[in-house]
């Protein structure tokens, strides 16, 4: 899984598979920190669907510390 970490001015911040990695703005499509990406053509663009994933996973978890 390859998740947008962070962006800074010239370059964006992803973890794939647990590995940091900075690369071009120029090759990240997506803008959104915390979204799940995928390779298209030599640029990450976003997987909408497992981004949702992802988040609905965090909320659950979050959700049961508090039980």
């Amino acid at each position: 899984m390859i998740i947008l970490e962070r962006i800074r001015p010239d370059r964006a911040v992803i973890y794939e598979d647990d590995v940091k990695k900075e690369v071009p703005l120029s090759q990240v499509a997506c803008r959104t920190e915390g979204s799940v990406l995928r390779m298209e053509n030599g640029v990450y663009v976003e997987d909408a669907q497992a981004t949702e994933e992802r988040r609905k996973c965090i909320i659950a978890l979050q959700d049961s510390l508090w039980e």
